[in-house]
């Protein structure tokens, strides 16, 4: 994309995805190589009583801008 225009469209997290479904957390932790304890702790840490107000749009990439950034470098990847 040298030298031409891109646009990149971030992903705002699912709205109803709830916190507080703790099955597939062992799972993924094995997968991310990463420990489940510490994974539990930060999805609990994002959790929103309103999603709505919450980190939707931009402000998820302003409050966590690796997000914005994983986003930009996978799109750039795709085309």
């Amino acid at each position: 994309m040298d030298g031409l225009p891109v646009t990149i469209r971030t992903l705002d997290p699912p709205a109803r995805v709830s916190s507080k479904q703790r099955g597939g957390n062992a799972k993924l932790a094995r997968k991310l190589r990463v420990n489940a304890r510490s994974l539990w702790d930060k999805v609990q840490s994002l959790h929103e009583a309103n999603p709505m107000l919450g980190h939707r749009g931009c402000r998820l990439g302003v409050v966590f801008p690796e997000i914005t950034e994983m986003q930009a470098r996978q799109s750039l990847k795709l085309r």
